[in-house]
């Protein structure tokens, strides 16, 4: 009996190791994302972070890795599909965050995993209104993302410097993200515009 709860613990541990090494290839391949965005390390974020998905779907930030990763996808791609899917994971993922607080395990290296819920949420929320944006959305985000950068403020406040998140991707390659998601929603807003005026003629 105890080589068989050694057997456990030690299949516990390898499963413990393995989802942390899948968790840091998902969000490497987010992380070192530049202003060229590359498309192929997008997805291979968004595939890693399926799978981790299936296997422990309440996790926070592999929700919102896999959200931010169709974010990306969607906007770079003009992919109405995959910002649905993108809200859809990024709302969990807020859900998961007001919940419960997460708790960093004593040996997880924290420059990699940060688990702060607040400063998940502020990032989070911010990623979520690029979405509401990029689907020509201009009444949502704006509610987002005075929550996000009130929260994000307070954090910084106890921090005294940013907080950095595995799973999201860097500042450039989020200005570049920004300004994609404004010009599909300025797109999609035109096109119900001139919905409009045809069926008004």
């Amino acid at each position: 009996n105890d080589d068989d709860d050694d057997g456990e613990d030690n299949n516990d541990t390898w499963n413990a190791l393995a989802m942390d090494a899948q968790r840091c290839l998902g969000g490497a391949e987010l992380v070192y994302l530049s202003r060229d965005v590359n498309i192929d390390s997008v997805r291979k974020a968004k595939v890693i972070f399926e799978n981790l998905s299936d296997v422990d779907p309440d996790n926070a930030n592999v929700r919102a890795g896999l959200g931010t990763s169709l974010l990306i996808l969607g906007v770079m791609k003009e992919d109405v599909s995959f910002l649905k899917l993108a809200m859809f994971h990024l709302k969990a993922a807020t859900s998961l965050c007001q919940k419960k607080e997460l708790v960093v395990e004593e040996d997880e290296p924290q420059a990699i995993f940060q688990s702060d819920p607040s400063a998940m949420s502020a990032a989070i929320l911010h990623n979520l209104a690029l979405a509401n944006i990029a689907l020509g959305d201009d009444v949502s985000p704006v509610s987002l993302l005075l929550r996000s950068e009130a929260i994000r403020r307070q954090v910084e406040d106890y921090n005294r410097r940013p907080t950095n998140l595995f799973w999201n991707c860097h500042h450039d390659a989020l200005l570049t993200i920004e300004q994609q998601a404004v010009l599909m929603g300025a797109k999609s807003t035109m096109r119900q515009e001139k919905k409009k005026t045809k069926s008004k003629i």
